[in-house]
């Protein structure tokens, strides 16, 4: 059959194909088309290493009853098929022992009622992905049909784990990545992310023109908090500010932990004086908070224009940095522009 060559010229040149998507999706389309079925999918096992879940389902639309399917790594499903390495067929549900604990829990009708077989990917002789399909559009799966879809399987299953585990690589690149730009404490983006913004910034804004400011502020008399309190009151203290510094500015707008108990909000596209309402927002939320219940605060805020505050990363901070400083040394709970704001 037509379908049948195209199917397996499929497997012959997946190995050319890069990426997951690409290979995974062109599986589902061409095994549903070869085998007369009107909806399938692949499952691969989650990043956390707890779930076999849905990317990829042939068609791609809300209503395919598969795109939410999971199957939990101890789901007896998942176990036979790991451990038999053959296909499984929706009847043996209700007919081998080794799925009593579903019929007693009543899960296997959780399952959707369009799934007709579930096949496994073996490579290396480890369960590495699963593919389901639903029922034909007509009669029934033939023993044709199914030593087609295992011989595919069977030669697909290594390029699809390269790309598997090369995908789980990138993703765990980028979380790891993103843990490192973000402050634990407060979630927070932190230093580092404010200096690559800022440099991002500076880019953008010499090549298509405009200004942005830069608001550096911190918690006056931090030390007699922690001092009174302890430190875990100062912790609580700086989760607050750091939740107060994200709601009052605009999507558009970065806030940041600066350092310690110094926090940062960049403004694109906003002059000096937009950024002085903002830091005035933020002062007057933050001296209306508390500290165990009885003890209030004020913050310091200091305020720079780029480029008129400073053309690099370093004299932008800097500026705004001696603004707040500044603004303390006038006696705290004040926002300050830089000099020649």
């Amino acid at each position: 059959m037509k379908e049948h060559q195209k199917l397996s010229e499929f497997a012959s040149k997946i190995h050319y194909l890069f990426g997951l998507r690409e290979q995974g999706c062109g599986l589902i389309a061409l095994a549903t088309e070869a085998v007369g079925c009107g909806q399938g999918c692949l499952l691969f096992l989650s990043l956390g290493g707890e779930d076999f879940t849905v990317p990829y389902c042939s068609p791609e639309s809300a209503d395919n009853p598969f795109t939410n399917l999971i199957l939990s790594q101890d789901n007896p499903i998942v176990t036979y098929l790991s451990r038999e390495k053959k296909l499984l067929v929706r009847e043996n549900l209700a007919a081998l022992p080794e799925f009593s604990s579903l019929r007693d829990q009543g899960a296997e009708k959780h399952l959707p009622d369009e799934i007709e077989l579930l096949l496994p990917v073996i490579s290396r002789d480890r369960l590495i992905a699963i593919l389901v399909l639903g029922e034909k559009t007509s009669g029934k799966y033939s023993t044709e049909d199914c030593n087609l879809l295992e011989e595919i399987l069977g030669r697909v299953a290594v390029s699809l784990e390269k790309e598997y585990l090369r995908e789980q690589l990138s993703q765990l690149y980028a979380e790891v990545e993103e843990k490192a730009r973000i402050d634990g404490l407060t979630g927070l983006l932190n230093r580092r992310s404010l200096d690559e913004t800022i440099e991002s910034e500076i880019n953008r804004y010499s090549r298509y023109g405009g200004i942005f400011s830069l608001i550096i502020f911190d918690i006056d008399s931090l030390k007699t908090i922690n001092d009174n309190h302890g430190h875990q009151a100062g912790d609580e203290l700086l989760k607050q500010v750091g939740s107060v510094s994200k709601k009052v500015i605009r999507t558009s707008d970065q806030a940041f932990r600066y350092g310690g108990d110094e926090f940062a909000i960049l403004l694109p596209n906003a002059s000096i004086d937009a950024a002085k309402r903002v830091a005035e927002r933020i002062r007057k939320q933050i001296d209306l908070m508390m500290i165990a219940g009885d003890t209030s605060f004020t913050a310091s805020l200091g305020l720079a224009s780029w480029p008129v505050n400073g053309r690099s990363v370093d004299e932008i901070i800097a500026a705004a940095d001696a603004a707040l400083y500044q603004a303390k040394r006038n006696g705290g709970n004040q926002s300050q522009p830089a000099t020649n704001a």
